[in-house]
């Protein structure tokens, strides 16, 4: 072991790792006792011959949707073993992984980053005896959780996202002579609300693999979302070969940024000699798309395409702003171009091709940035500056409310899937923990209760004391977004819009309740203002989209819809 050498290995994160040791912080629940774990094998195995280099296609359902790469490395008295997973697709993204190892194949340290246009989201894990302690910052939320105490501490960390390493590592554990099953622990350090459960290895001799000399090998994991699966390994090297979960179901986070993993699915992982031709991501439609950048309000450079239709113009035209997160431009394709609109769709600040700095939650920045592209098109010739429209959902509504206070150069604003009354945080935060994030683990009231406590509590009190950033696991992790929700009060925001403004709802919208639309608009009506409207469709969820394929981003009704109250609206 100790010949091993570094192997292009992420030095952020090694610098990271080698300061390992752990706090105490308190236990989250704890699950019953099981049977204590089975022993590490006691035959030596090499772990450059059963890793270094290996390179593993992902598929779902026969479509290629990534490939990852293996490397073996060490660092002072550590084994390191790292991989880069790239996903191919509309959303293109990177992972990098990292584990570091004690004695054996026993992992002290669990670090994933998903690196997408340009930001990261981290999760990070350290072991010690008592158990596991896991960070999530995961740019989607509102914030880090920290999970301290999570026992008893895992030996194999296997996640609800594809990824070779992970059963790379376990299949290291394989022992030839054992004549009983495989006991170990092992933790979804995704969920956010991780849980230490037993995972049971048996041999499965009649499984036979497409690769000869090759033996399959069952797991069974004590709930979670992926309980069973196979895996296939080289015995004499214990080198993984191929993963295959027949009905596959991703996290919750993964499936808003994967469009592909929205449905479940069979899910192979397969070791392959070299990494294949990657297809290219069809084009979005047939419309004219022009390159067209514009200079945000801090002066840095936005990147963004206008879509035009057939014609000379102008045209109206929608600005559309894509949800929260890191995600890419929000491209409608060519549905909107149909109806004889243009269409402007940009990277945020700071993603992408667009410069600045990236801060998740940055409702008013994003306002200005939006302004300021309204002002841009204005200038166009091949655009008609009395009809320029904002129109974002999720954060992106929050974006355009703020926009329409502002006015400038927009004659309306269109805020899908975003109203509520009260202030955004803690409101919507609490709501999506009670509608989304427990139904979709289980959650009795007890245990969304106590997550709560770890999040929403802990926003509260780093928001009470002026914090702007905390340090977490070793992680320096900004939190100045809370401020930006905290003090968004649509009801307030809406009262001093300057263009009229249509929100759009689904009512089976669990991320955003519809009962908060209503009240909001209802209140609104109440203190006198008359140039808001509120469409409510019904059997619709957050995304307003119909669930069979259709040429339009929207559900026909939300479609029809928006474009009569454009007509009407625009008109006067």
């Amino acid at each position: 072991m100790t010949n091993l050498r570094h192997r292009n290995l992420n030095y952020g994160l090694l610098a990271l790792v080698v300061m390992l040791s752990l706090g105490g912080c308190k236990g989250a629940p704890t699950p019953s006792p099981v049977p204590q774990p089975s022993p590490l094998p006691t035959a030596t195995v090499s772990l450059e011959r059963a890793l270094e280099g290996a390179i593993f296609t992902i598929s779902l359902d026969g479509a290629l949707l990534g490939t990852e790469k293996i490397h073996v490395g060490q660092s002072e008295d550590h084994l390191l073993v790292s991989s880069e997973l790239h996903y191919t697709g509309e959303q293109p993204s990177t992972e990098h992984r990292l584990v570091v190892l004690a004695a054996g194949v026993d992992p002290t340290r669990y670090d994933l980053e998903v690196s997408t246009l340009g930001v990261r989201s981290v999760w990070s894990g350290e072991i010690h005896e008592k158990g596991i302690d896991c960070l999530n910052n995961n740019l989607f939320w509102y914030g880090p959780v920290l999970v301290a105490g999570v026992s008893p501490a895992p030996q194999v960390m296997l996640e609800s996202a594809p990824s070779a390493l992970p059963f790379a590592l376990l299949a290291l554990r394989y022992e030839e002579e054992a004549a009983s099953p495989l006991l170990l622990r092992t933790v979804d350090i995704l969920e956010d609300f991780p849980v230490s459960r037993a995972l049971t290895v048996t041999v499965a001799a009649e499984r036979k693999g497409a690769v000869i000399g090759t033996l399959a090998l069952e797991g069974q994991i004590e709930g979670g979302l992926n309980r069973l699966f196979t895996l296939w390994i080289r015995p004499g090297t214990r080198a993984l070969y191929s993963v295959e979960i027949s009905d596959y179901k991703a996290n919750l986070w993964q499936q808003l940024a994967q469009p592909a993993f929205r449905r479940p699915g069979r899910l192979v992982i397969q070791r392959v000699s070299q990494l294949p031709e990657v297809p290219q991501p069809s084009a979005r439609g047939e419309a004219q798309r022009l390159a067209l950048g514009f200079a945000g309000a801090d002066q840095t450079a936005r990147s963004g395409t206008l879509i035009l239709p057939a014609g000379s113009g102008p045209f109206p035209c929608l600005i559309v702003h894509s949800q929260g997160g890191p995600l890419p431009r929000w491209d409608p394709g060519d549905a909107f171009a149909r109806r004889g609109w243009a269409v402007y769709c940009y990277d945020k600040r700071g993603l992408g091709e667009s410069e600045g700095d990236f801060e998740r939650g940055a409702l008013r920045a994003l306002a200005d940035d939006a302004v300021a592209a309204a002002a841009m098109l204005r200038e166009r010739a091949d655009i008609d500056p009395g009809k320029i429209v904002f129109f974002g959902m999720g954060e992106g509504g929050l974006v355009g409310a703020l926009a329409a206070g502002i006015g400038g150069d927009l004659a309306a604003a269109v805020l899908g899937s975003c109203a509520t009354s009260g202030a955004v945080f803690p409101r919507l935060a609490e709501e999506r923990i009670l509608h989304v994030l427990a139904p979709f683990y289980g959650w009795d009231a007890a245990r969304a209760e106590a997550y709560r406590g770890l999040s929403v509590s802990n926003w509260k009190e780093w928001l009470a004391g002026g914090k702007e950033e905390v340090t977490l696991l070793r992680r320096r992790v900004s939190v100045r977004s809370l401020e930006e929700s905290a003090s968004t009060d649509l009801s307030q925001v809406l009262s001093t819009a300057k263009v009229p403004v249509l929100m759009l709802h689904g009512a089976e919208d669990a991320w955003t309740p519809v009962e908060g639309a209503r009240a909001l608009y209802e209140a609104l009506v109440g203190a006198g203002v008359m140039n808001v409207t509120l469409q409510v469709f019904d059997d619709l969820g957050a995304d307003l989209s119909a669930e069979e394929a259709t040429e339009s981003i929207l559900a026909p009704e939300v479609e029809q819809g928006l474009f009569e109250w454009l007509e009407r609206t625009l008109a006067h």
